[in-house]
This record gives structure tokens, sequence and C-alpha cells, in this order.
């Protein structure tokens, strides 16, 4: 080949080297250029997505708006501006409220047990009581009895009544149980009523005294085998006369009627121990051959033509000066 035509080849391959390489540059720069134009367009769709969450998240409500939920008068929400939510301050957190000033919520720090308090309140309420010193033991210058005699005479019968106006444990037979009393006074021991007593027993008489010598007083009596001691006719003659309610039962309203006196199943030495305000007792004993006769005497007496043995209801509620530790009328 000819040195000329060898120079033209040449230059033919450099000539088509060059364009090769610059359509390579032009494909190039135009993917470059498609790849920009779909990275703006990826931009732009986000940042229209972005636009239209921020806009979605403005238009909620949030937690802290809602007027469903109590809050304390320290417990605020901010709103941040940057993405629309609510948050709540870590000074102020409505999730954890002061016990200065939460009414609403209990908190362990302060709970003083709100179901205690619940129970107590749904309970009924106690009766109020008073607390004072017990009167002096009763001392009387009859020496046929002892004063260990007299105050278990007047134990006795508080103990008695105390069961009594409770309403809980006194069997009426034939009513059931027998009610709970508003007002029941709590008895003394009375050297007055015990004189009458002992005019009763002095000369062994087993009847009661006619209603002119007792004056302001009504009478029980019992007589009991000489072959007790004085202690176990006391104890043996109280409870004979409580023990009627039990035995031979009496009408749940407590109204005492004339017929009462008259019972085949007595009844009327329990009313006189029973009856509200009998305040005052008084005993005597004496041993007459082979048996004891033994009487007391109560003031003002009870047992009055249709009046109330007691009045049924809750226990004290009529106590004007409280009741004691036995649930019996102070005076």
């Amino acid at each position: 080949m000819k040195p000329s035509a060898h120079v033209c080849v040449i230059l033919l391959a450099l000539i088509g080297t060059h364009l090769a390489q610059e359509d390579s540059d032009e494909e190039t720069e135009s993917t470059s250029q498609e790849n920009a134009t779909e990275n703006t367009s990826q931009e732009n769709a986000t940042e229209n997505t972005s636009q239209e969450s921020s806009t979605d998240d403005a238009s909620q409500e949030t937690p802290a708006v809602d007027t469903s939920e109590e809050s304390s008068t320290d417990a605020t929400t901010q709103e941040s501006p940057a993405n629309g939510t609510s948050q709540e301050t870590p000074t102020n957190a409505t999730t954890q409220e002061s016990p200065a000033n939460d009414t609403s919520q209990e908190t362990p720090t302060n709970d003083t047990s709100s179901t205690t308090a619940t129970v107590t309140n749904s309970t009924t309420v106690r009766p109020r009581t008073t607390t004072r010193k017990p009167w002096p033991k009763p001392v009387c210058d009859n020496r046929r009895m002892s004063n260990q005699e007299r105050e278990l005479i007047l134990n006795m019968h508080n103990y008695y009544r105390g069961q009594l106006v409770r309403g809980q444990t006194q069997v009426n037979a034939g009513w059931g149980i027998a009610p709970p009393a508003t007002l029941m006074f709590r008895m003394k021991y009375s050297c007055d009523a015990e004189s009458y007593a002992e005019q009763g027993v002095y000369k062994c008489r087993q009847t009661k005294l006619p209603p002119h010598a007792v004056g302001n007083h009504k009478q029980n009596i019992r007589i009991v085998k000489s072959h007790n001691n004085r202690t176990q006719v006391i104890r043996n003659a109280l409870s004979t006369w409580w023990t009627q309610l039990n035995r031979h039962g009496f009408r749940s309203n407590m109204i005492f009627f004339p017929k009462d006196r008259q019972r085949s199943l007595p009844i009327d030495s329990w009313t006189k121990m029973a009856w509200w305000n009998n305040i005052k007792v008084g005993c005597a004993m004496r041993l007459c051959g082979p048996v004891w006769v033994f009487t007391c005497m109560y003031n003002p007496g009870g047992n009055y033509d249709y009046g109330n043995v007691y009045h049924v209801g809750a226990v004290c509620s009529e106590c004007s000066s409280g009741c004691d530790e036995q649930f019996l009328c102070r005076w």
C-alpha cells in the first residue's frame, strides 16, 4: 500500500474514534440530565407528601384538647409548630398530677385508703358514746345487804338491758329476736328502793306489797329454795325474771296492755326490768325457813297500760346525753 493511503486510513480511524467518544459523552450527559430530572421529581413529590402530611397532622385534634379527661389546675399542653402534634412538657406533665392539687385521682403517697372511707360511710352510723367516770359503787346503811351484792344486782340489770337495746341477741319466743331500742336508760342502785324492798321481806311475806306501801316503785318477787347461797339467790331470781321474754314472748311493738298482767305465761317481771325509763333499782332478801324471799323495787316503775316497754328504732338515737359502752343512755 502506498504511504498516502496508509495515512488516510489512520486519519479515518482517529476521526471515527473521536466521533464515537462524542456520542458516548452525549449519551452520558443525557442520562445524567434524565437522572437529575427524575431526582428533582422525586424530591418534589417527597416535598408535596411532607406538606400534605404536615397539613393532615395539623388538622387532627390532640389528646390535650380532649375535654373528656380531667386534669389538674397545673397541667398544660404545648403544640409544636414543627410537626403539628401536641407534646406535654415534663414539668407540667398531665400523666403525673401533683398530689397537692389533685382531687380527682389517688396517689400512693397521699392515699389514706379511699376504700376504707367508702366502707365507713356505707355502714350504719355508730351511736354517739360518751366516756364518763362510773357512778360510785352502791353503799347503803342497811347491813343486811352487802355492797358486793348490790353491785352484782346493778351490773346484772345493766348487762341485760344493754343486750336488749342492741336488738341482736335477746330471743323473743314466737317473735324472733327482740328489736333494738332508741332510748333505754342506764340504771343506778337506789338505797331508797332498797328500803322499800326490806319492808317487803321483813316478815317473810311471799306476796307483793299493796301499791300504797311501795311509794313510786313497782315490785318483783321471787321465792328460791334455801340450799342456795345469797349470790345464787340473786342470780336465780334475776335470770328467771329476765328469761320470761325468751320463754313466754312479747309482741314486737313492745306495747304493754292491761291483759299482760293476767297472762297465763307471765311477762310482767321482765317488763319491769326492761322498762326504758326505769332508772333506779334496789333489792332485799331474807331466809325464811326452807326458802329465800328475794324482791326488787323499780322506780319509776313501768308497766303502764298502753305504754311502751321501749320504743323500737335505731340504737341510742334518742339519747340526748349520749350512751355508754353498753349502749344505755346516760342521765
